[in-house]
């Protein structure tokens, strides 16, 4: 075989590699693999891949306070919460707040949220410009089964606490009273009031708030005419009156 057939054979195998995709070996590859898919001409092409639209969603729900869905059922949810944590007539103006609302809209919402209620055993409470929740009429025998054995039990450590609270620091509002115990105590101020041993005041202001005061009932238990009667009672204020001193000028 003379030199040109070599050369013809030599050129025929190495059209017939390329033909396979492969390059003649001990040859480096002309670019990675990665690089060869991205392409050379933009060497920031791998950063700026657009991801498909169509495979995203424009109706995901926004937070329960968002006015821009208009979404009632979620911001009744939002409003079933709120009135179940407060647990006292609060105004709409109060909640819409809470929730980055507006008034217009909390009233939209108001039918999804008596329904929501309806299937849980609850109704909504409206008294001029506040929402509260109750019980629904058809659990009241329900409710009242459980209200005497209220009245039977022991207030426990609770009670007491919140007794005593409202006994030498009254009248305050709950959020005072929660203050103080470091919890929520809706639910047994609630049993304190269905006992008789504490009543709940609105604010002579006419503002929305309400103050809860020991009973005429409550003292009587206790054996005495007024607050001032309560044992310690002036030696405890002077001591209140100090630590709020204390704090004021800490603060400073």
């Amino acid at each position: 075989m003379d030199e040109r057939d070599d050369h013809r054979s030599s050129d025929a195998d190495e059209l017939s590699e390329q033909e396979r995709g492969g390059e003649p070996a001990g040859e480096p590859t002309s670019q990675p693999p990665a690089a060869s898919a991205v392409g050379t001409h933009d060497p920031h092409a791998a950063h700026t891949f657009e991801p498909d639209r169509s495979e995203m969603s424009s109706d995901e729900p926004n937070p329960a306070g968002s006015s821009e869905t208009g979404d009632a059922p979620t911001l009744a949810a939002g409003l079933s919460a709120l009135l179940f944590y407060l647990a006292e007539p609060t105004p709409r103006a109060t909640l819409a707040a809470h929730l980055a609302t507006t008034d217009a809209e909390i009233e939209a919402a108001l039918p999804a949220l008596r329904a929501q209620l309806e299937a849980v055993g609850l109704t909504l409470i409206t008294e001029g410009e506040t929402l509260s929740l109750r019980t629904a009429p058809a659990v009241s025998p329900l409710i009242k089964a459980v209200e005497r054995k209220e009245l039977t039990r022991d207030i426990g450590r609770a009670g007491a606490e919140t007794l005593a609270i409202v006994l030498y620091k009254g009248p305050l509002t709950r959020a005072e009273i929660d203050h103080i115990r470091g919890v929520n105590s809706a639910y047994i101020l609630r049993t304190l009031q269905v006992r008789g041993l504490v009543e709940r005041l609105e604010a002579r202001s006419g503002a929305r708030v309400h103050y809860y005061r020991a009973t005429s009932e409550l003292l009587a238990h206790l054996g005495v005419a007024s607050i001032d009667e309560l044992p310690d009672y002036h030696v405890l204020q002077d001591k209140l009156a100090r630590h709020a001193s204390a704090g004021e000028r800490g603060g400073e």
